[in-house]
């Protein structure tokens, strides 16, 4: 109970990936990318076989799963597009079942995130906001701050020297 109470300074409800469908593209190339450079790949897309599959899976390990599979997609690719064909078989099973659980506009949606980079530009404004919170809620008091948070006041300060704050 005490981690939760410690951790539980400022709640930011992040929705679910099955409820974020349209961000799933976004970070699957994000992710591949990432994989690229770890592992010396070059997988340069997603076939729209594989991506309707992506859209359509339940996500219940959220973007953590989407990262794992993306991984290991990338680490068994032999080809630069990446196809449904390469999916685990259980992936491929549930695959086969699921349906989206709200029809879909024809129309396409314009995606939040157009490249990796606006995605890590929103993430770093969400986590300065957090910061800035966290200081707000302890009055500016620094190590009030990190001691309500279990951190010490120098990784505190680290964070909030990146974001510009002290």
């Amino acid at each position: 109970e005490d981690l939760y109470y410690r951790l539980n300074v400022l709640k930011i409800r992040i929705p679910p990936l099955r409820e974020r469908r349209e961000d799933i593209p976004l970070l699957a190339h994000f992710f591949i990318q990432k994989f690229n450079q770890i592992h010396g790949k070059s997988v340069e897309s997603i076939s729209p076989d594989l991506m309707d599959v992506l859209t359509k899976h339940a996500w219940p390990g959220n973007i953590r799963e989407l990262e794992n599979l993306m991984n290991r997609l990338v680490i068994f690719s032999s080809d630069n597009i990446l196809s449904a064909q390469e999916l685990p078989s259980e992936l491929k099973q549930t695959a086969s079942t699921e349906l989206l659980t709200a029809e879909r506009d024809n129309k396409e949606r314009e995606l939040p995130f157009r490249t990796p980079e606006e995605l890590e530009d929103y993430l770093n404004r969400v986590e300065k906001q957090y910061w800035i919170q966290v200081l707000r809620n302890a009055d500016g008091n620094k190590s009030k701050a990190a001691d309500t948070l279990g951190i010490k006041r120098t990784t505190l300060n680290d964070r909030l020297k990146k974001f510009g704050l002290l």
